[in-house]
């Protein structure tokens, strides 16, 4: 009895703590988001109207960028966390099956004992690495994030050039700026006479 109830407390309140600390950021991490998502609906709100100016769809799509980045910075943040938490809890399995399997009476429960915590601890390893991909994977879109301010000026600074062009140049910059912003190739100009 005296075990039972000091594993409870050796186990319970750590994971009391944890389960507060993540509670805690849980609603942080909402309440961020949902900020940023009622400033999104403001910009865009403003953003509909008719006759709008650059300057609110540039605060438009920065609130939509923010609102993404705070998302994407939320769900890295878990995902990092659950992995450690599912590889850590892979690897003590593994290791107390080890220990449990070593003190076994027979051979039979110490085989039973050993698979187990090996099936376990590989379950845990696949999960913890699933994780980590998907901690990755809002990595990269952070990436994406703090490149898109550069791509843009890109695009800034080729409409600002369009103005040194003659008509001709400038209905052929247009199109490759359009393919480059669309991701579509160059349009190929055509050969042939339309007159003759």
């Amino acid at each position: 009895m005296a075990i039972t109830c000091a594993t409870y407390l050796y186990l319970g309140i750590p994971l009391l703590a944890a389960a507060n600390i993540r509670a805690r950021r849980n609603f942080q991490d909402k309440t961020l988001i949902g900020i940023a998502l009622e400033e999104l609906r403001r910009a865009e709100d403003e953003a509909a109207e008719p006759d709008v100016s650059f300057h609110t769809l540039w605060v438009a799509t920065q609130r939509r960028l923010d609102y993404y980045h705070k998302i994407a910075t939320s769900q890295a943040e878990k995902s990092f966390l659950y992995g450690q938490i599912a590889a850590g809890a892979g690897f003590l399995i593994l290791v107390t099956s080890a220990v449990v399997a070593a003190f076994a009476r027979t051979n039979t429960a110490s085989v039973v004992i050993g698979a187990t915590g090996i099936t376990a601890s590989g379950i845990g390893a696949y999960m913890g690495s699933t994780f980590l991909k998907i901690q990755e994977r809002a990595s990269q879109q952070l990436g994406a994030y703090f490149a898109q301010p550069l791509e843009f000026s890109k695009f800034l600074a080729a409409e600002r050039l369009l103005q040194s062009l003659d008509q001709e140049g400038k209905n052929a910059a247009v199109r490759d700026i359009i393919s480059a912003i669309s991701g579509a190739p160059p349009a190929k100009e055509s050969t042939a006479n339309p007159e003759g």
